[in-house]
């Protein structure tokens, strides 16, 4: 009979370290974010309601990159021109701000 339980104990601890690995696993591996995505947390470039603006789109082209951002009410072109100078810093690119049918468009020029 003892045999039986130490049949089940080994069974139990398998089991046990397995889930342990696992949770281990998922909860050290971060969701990458896109660089805009970071920069508008850490400068807390939301609306009342902590909802950040959303990336859309990005498209590369020769020597700029565009991306297409969804702002959520409350926020404007005028929020994100007041971050441009850190945003540049940040990224290490020349930034160019525009809004255009209630997208933002944040253009990058490489340096």
């Amino acid at each position: 009979m003892s045999s039986n339980g130490n049949l089940l104990q080994m069974v139990f601890d398998g089991v046990w370290e397995t889930g342990e690995m696992i949770f281990k696993y998922f909860t050290k591996e971060e969701v990458k974010k896109a660089p805009l995505e970071i920069f508008f947390e850490k400068v807390g470039l939301c609306n009342k309601d902590q909802e950040y603006p959303k990336l859309v789109e990005k498209v590369v082209k020769k020597n700029k990159e565009i991306y297409k951002v969804q702002c959520p009410i409350g926020l404007g072109k005028s929020d994100f021109k007041k971050h441009a100078d850190a945003l540049e810093v940040f990224l290490g690119k020349d930034v160019e701000i525009k809004s255009t049918k209630g997208f933002i468009y944040i253009e990058m020029t490489f340096l």
